[in-house]
């Protein structure tokens, strides 16, 4: 509506403004973490057990106490979550634009599309980790992912890579859908991590994993996928298929802790 010079202004400032608001209700209304408030009490009073309090440094304890496995295993995951995730986000536009001969509306209408796939893929994965364990039910995520991936190198092998203004026809516009089908597996991390760590440190055990797997899969690894790709956008976006294997490989050996009593001590 605003065109291509007030339009990415327009939308950032609503961002913006949208955010600052969301931020003040949280700040007012959402309640503290109760199993937080209670360690930080039995902290302060000099109750806790030596073995249970934090170290100076609260990055070591992600290594010990038989932390370190699942610390390194999140890590991975996060990695190839992001390297799943960031094929299409960052190369899926231009994809579409000089690839498929989409045309600039078209592409708009695909990746809002591709937010409610999102969505659903969210939603659904993230029930079906309360049905069964948070680790198979990543595990699902990542084989749809595959599945998605294969799909779009079978058909860019074959040359059938277009796409054009009649999209709902398309088999290569169904298969990067069906990768964005996966998405659904990072709803899933974040509660997984939640129960796998300690009160004292899971605020930073799972951002640390969250925020290694974001500079590696988001920030390096495009750059990494353009050069293995040789410059192709359309084959850096189908290396996208190593996060999902990486992933549902290390979700096998991963530790998983589903539905364990959270405890302020532990």
């Amino acid at each position: 509506m605003f065109g291509h010079d007030l339009g990415w202004r327009a939308g950032f400032l609503v961002i913006g403004i949208v955010s600052m608001l969301l931020a003040w209700t949280t700040l007012t209304w959402a309640p503290e973490s109760h199993k937080w408030l209670k360690y930080q009490q039995e902290l302060d009073s000099g109750t806790l057990p030596e073995a249970l309090k934090r170290t100076s440094l609260p990055y070591a304890d992600l290594f010990r106490g038989g932390l370190a496995g699942g610390t390194l295993a999140f890590m991975v995951i996060m990695t190839a979550n992001f390297m799943i995730s960031y094929s299409i986000g960052t190369f899926g536009p231009t994809f579409l634009l000089n690839v498929a001969k989409v045309p600039l509306g078209d592409v708009a209408e695909i990746l809002f599309f591709g937010f409610f796939v999102t969505i659903a893929s969210y939603l659904g994965f993230s029930a079906l980790s309360d049905v069964i364990r948070r680790k198979w039910a990543f595990f699902v995520s990542n084989l749809v992912g595959a599945v998605g991936f294969s799909a779009y190198l079978y058909l860019m092998l074959s040359n059938n890579t277009y796409i054009g203004t009649n999209f709902w026809t398309s088999p290569m516009f169904w298969a990067m859908s069906i990768v964005q089908g996966s998405f659904g597996g990072a709803a899933i991390v974040g509660v997984w991590m939640s129960e796998f760590y300690p009160t004292r440190v899971r605020s930073t055990g799972s951002n640390t994993a969250y925020y290694t797997g974001r500079g590696l899969g988001a920030g390096v690894y495009p750059l990494v996928a353009l050069g293995l790709a040789g410059g192709s956008v359309a084959y850096a976006l189908g290396l996208g298929i190593v996060g999902a294997v990486v992933a549902l490989s290390v979700s096998i050996v991963a530790p998983d802790r589903t539905g364990r009593e959270i405890r302020a001590i532990e």
